[in-house]
């Protein structure tokens, strides 16, 4: 349930991520990765942003109602119990730790940049220091968003298929690789391989620089199966020669 109007945030027990039966699963799950892969695969652990876990907590419709006026405490509390548990999942053997910040890409810019890009910041300062390294997912079209998340020490970001890989780059600026950006309906669930190889060539096309195409969490299991078996092709599709350094 949603935390109720007027709770005092002062009473929330941070939980214990050596305790807590979901964040315990995913340390173990970091663990017995980086045991059996660590040396030739990177291990990514999760957090939720603070505007996406504060959602979860008071809801999403009390969070825009209240996000002017009475969130900022209650997105610190989520970004104290964020920094420990990506320390923990570093020191688990996590390389890597994703950021999942999705309700964002529904706000203004001035409203990201003043309540919680700098909550984010904080976030990521904290991952570098402790050796990791960034990936940020924001679902939907975050173009408005981008200015501000040029501003962050990101390694990759996600960019769905409402974003220009283009603009993207050219706002982000030639550090972050670009995880992109196929329509998960029109291009993989309604498509067939030969379109999805297609769709991967544009956008090598387009981005040049460091780009990667990934499974998303809303990809349809449906065609997972379909990737995985014309994965040769579809890597000879993208096999363009040497990429642009800079």
């Amino acid at each position: 349930m949603p935390l109720p109007d007027g709770v005092d945030l002062k009473l929330l027990q941070r939980p214990d991520p050596l305790r807590s039966t979901r964040m315990h699963d995913r340390l173990e799950a970091v663990k017995h990765y980086h045991a059996r892969v660590g040396e030739t695969h990177s291990i990514m652990g999760w957090v939720e942003g603070p505007a996406a876990e504060a959602a979860d907590l008071r809801g999403v419709e009390d969070f825009f109602i209240e996000l002017l006026k009475a969130l900022d405490e209650l997105m610190d509390v989520c970004i104290a119990t964020a920094i420990e548990f990506t320390q923990i999942q570093i020191a688990a053997g996590a390389d890597t730790i994703g950021i999942g910040d999705a309700v964002a890409s529904q706000v203004s810019p001035q409203i990201y940049e003043e309540h919680i890009l700098p909550r984010e910041q904080r976030l990521v300062a904290a991952i570098k220091q402790a050796g990791g390294k960034v990936r940020m997912h924001i679902c939907g079209n975050i173009t408005h968003l981008l200015p501000g998340l040029a501003t962050l020490d990101l390694d990759v970001i996600d960019v769905d298929h409402m974003v220009s890989l283009v603009t993207a780059r050219k706002v982000l600026g030639p550090r972050p690789v670009l995880g992109a950006n196929l329509d998960p309906v029109t291009d993989i669930l309604q498509g067939t391989a030969e379109g999805i190889r297609e769709k991967l060539k544009i956008a090598r096309d387009q981005e040049r620089r460091q780009f990667f195409q990934g499974l998303k969490a809303d990809q349809p299991a449906v065609k997972q199966g379909l990737l995985a078996e014309d994965r040769p092709r579809i890597g000879a599709a993208l096999d363009r020669g040497p990429r642009e350094q800079g």
